[in-house]
């Protein structure tokens, strides 16, 4: 549970631009750059705001993550059974062709996931409707809006450790806008910098989630 309060992230921002009265660079649009921040961070950090909850399948080896889903961490196990392992797709494809249409089952033993298609997953044998597996998933931070500034208690949708990401990437669009300013967009691309430091490279944190094949 996060903390770490939105006005706290966007007021530290506008000290570091030296300006803490929000004059030049405003507060709603700190604020605008603040959930795009958000959403930045997700997108190449997916555990930083991971959901590990019960889903029910639907009929068939098609699923589809949930609504706020944005892209598939893992699949954990059938609730009440056994464990469900990753595989690759053409493993099963290649020694049983006509899987998708085989009779479905409550047993599910494996899930196959594409990055490429991030909302979507497979399981085998195809699953019984309302069959219920725990899943770890990634999903969108919610838009915040702020109405006052001075009394708002709202805190950052992501884990608190990316604060200090928030804030750069901030800096970052703050300075990229008046790029036009010698100097301004190298100060721009060090915050960029900052941020990708923060949050760690996207392949490397992708090595870190990525699940084993069974």
């Amino acid at each position: 549970m996060s903390v770490v309060k939105v006005v706290d992230v966007i007021n530290q921002a506008a000290y570091m631009l030296t300006d803490p009265g929000a004059v030049r660079w405003t507060k709603p649009t700190l604020l605008k750059w603040f959930n795009e921040a958000q959403r930045a961070v997700v997108l190449r950090r997916p555990d930083s705001l991971a959901i590990n909850e019960t889903f029910s399948c639907v009929d068939g080896a098609k699923q589809v993550l949930p609504a706020i889903g944005i892209r598939l961490i893992d699949v954990v196990r059938v609730v009440g059974g056994s464990a469900i392992t990753n595989v690759d797709r053409t493993l099963i494809d290649s020694h049983i062709r006509d899987w998708y249409s085989l009779t479905p089952s409550a047993a599910l033993e494996h899930y196959i996931y594409d990055e490429r298609d991030p909302k979507t997953f497979y399981v085998y044998p195809p699953a019984i409707a309302g069959t219920d597996i725990e899943i770890i998933y990634s999903k969108s931070p919610d838009e915040v809006v702020i109405a006052n500034f001075d009394t708002d208690t709202q805190v950052i949708s992501v884990d608190d450790v990316f604060a200090n990401a928030l804030q750069e990437y901030i800096l970052y669009k703050a300075w990229t806008k008046d790029a036009e300013h010698a100097g301004n967009q190298n100060r721009a691309n060090s915050h960029f910098n900052q941020f990708r430091v923060a949050i760690g490279e996207k392949t490397q944190a992708d090595a870190m989630m990525a699940p084993t094949n069974g």
